[in-house]
């Protein structure tokens, strides 16, 4: 991390953020609709099927939207009781055709959780992986734009979800170690603007450090899923327990 003594100017007060342990979280007892539905992308792994088999034995229906394969590694099988949904691309037209799919499946969805998948990157340059990136981060906007009218349509006694995981280094890429895809930072950014237009849904970005086993991965996204605090917005998972960033004490120039 940065000095912050170093950073005050004259007269302006400067804050250097800061990893800030939290408790583990409180649990909801949910006031979800009769057999909530959740839209779950398929990250390639076996964090998607522990996770979704979790999901159905608490009563949720799920169905998972899985990416062109020539774009990340050959998916993992998941559980018979899954519904799966193919996408055809990340363009605008083919998310939205998707979804429509996913919809036509159990109904609107209440919950959306994205699992950053796991990145086939062969022997492509740097260039074109990033260019790919890109895309593939624009194609997560079309998730939200078109989860809108479902996720911000319930009544008020109801709650929806917007979850995104990412896998970097469990404290929010604060550690200055690890080489991670520019897509897990401007996944935090959409949710954190999520949070702010969307005020009637519990919108959560979470950092679960890369390698971690599934069943313990898919126990951390439950566990915020079902916390009730609506003010916290991103949240890791690592070496350092659950934090999340916060400010340190202003700095203040003494000149």
């Amino acid at each position: 991390m940065p000095d912050a003594s170093k950073q005050a100017v004259s007269g302006i007060e400067t804050r250097e953020v800061i990893v800030q342990p939290l408790p583990p979280p409180d649990r909801l007892i949910m006031d979800w609709e009769k057999a909530p539905v959740c839209f779950m992308t398929d990250d390639g792994t076996s964090l998607s099927g522990a996770l979704a088999k979790k999901m159905i034995s608490r009563g949720w229906k799920v169905v998972a939207l899985q990416w062109p394969k020539e774009m990340f590694q050959t998916p993992e099988e998941l559980p018979e009781t899954i519904r799966r949904i193919s996408l055809a691309g990340i363009a605008e037209g083919q998310v939205q055709a998707a979804l429509i799919e996913a919809a036509k499946v159990y109904g609107p969805a209440s919950a959306f959780i994205y699992l950053e998948p796991a990145w086939t990157t062969g022997t492509q340059t740097d260039a074109v992986i990033i260019k790919e990136q890109e895309q593939y981060l624009q194609g997560i906007f079309w998730f939200a734009k078109f989860l809108k009218p479902a996720l911000t349509g319930n009544s008020q006694d109801q709650r929806s979800a917007f979850i995104a995981v990412t896998h970097m280094d469990g404290v929010l890429g604060t550690s200055g170690e690890g080489d991670w895809s520019a897509v897990s930072g401007g996944l935090f950014g959409l949710v954190k603007t999520l949070n702010l237009e969307w005020q009637t849904v519990f919108c959560r970005a979470l950092d679960v450090q890369a390698n971690t086993p599934a069943e313990r991965a898919s126990d951390y996204i439950l566990a915020e899923l079902e916390d009730p605090d609506r003010l916290l917005v991103e949240v890791g998972y690592g070496p350092q327990e659950r934090v999340t960033l916060a400010l340190a004490q202003p700095v203040r120039s003494s000149k």
